[in-house]
């Protein structure tokens, strides 16, 4: 098949314009915008624990909560640290009894809890988590799901 010489133009047009494209930043979303609003709940433009006040935030213990009761078999409460940023929560902490007392969890006897959420069109999601954990192996959360760096304080 030969390309007239129309044809050449505007594939070379198209490879031109997206190669020219191809690092330039999406801007709907930048920071401080209606688009970063629009897109991130809640709109933090830096990781930010999530208020006790966020509806958001009982969401996702909800969410949790069935996984470290059946792990536990007593019901738990949570204390530690979520935080938010885009799309995404990340919850590091410790798993208690009802009346604040931490929870030994089989294999390493601690109550180290982990749990990583995504925000979709039908609200929080539960990505992964762990309980009794003993290291930060979920630094590869990052890699494996595209969790931002930040929420484990790294630059982006």
């Amino acid at each position: 098949m030969h390309m007239n010489s129309f044809q050449l133009f505007a594939t070379l047009f198209v490879l031109t314009v997206s190669l020219a494209t191809a690092d330039t930043k999406y801007d709907y979303a930048l920071p401080g915008s209606d688009g970063w609003t629009h897109l991130y709940q809640p709109p933090f433009e830096k990781p930010t624990e999530v208020p006790v006040s966020n509806p958001g935030r009982k969401q996702m213990f909800d969410l949790l909560r069935p996984h470290g009761t059946k792990e536990a078999k007593v019901p738990i409460q949570f204390e530690g640290s979520l935080k938010a940023f885009r799309n995404w929560a990340l919850f590091t902490g410790e798993s208690q009894d009802k009346s604040g007392k931490p929870i030994a969890f089989e294999g390493n006897g601690n109550s180290d809890t982990v749990a990583l959420y995504l925000n979709t069109v039908e609200g929080w999601m539960l990505v992964d988590f762990s309980f009794g954990h003993s290291d930060v192996f979920y630094e590869i959360w990052i890699e494996k799901y595209g969790m931002p760096k930040s929420l484990l304080g790294f630059p982006e």
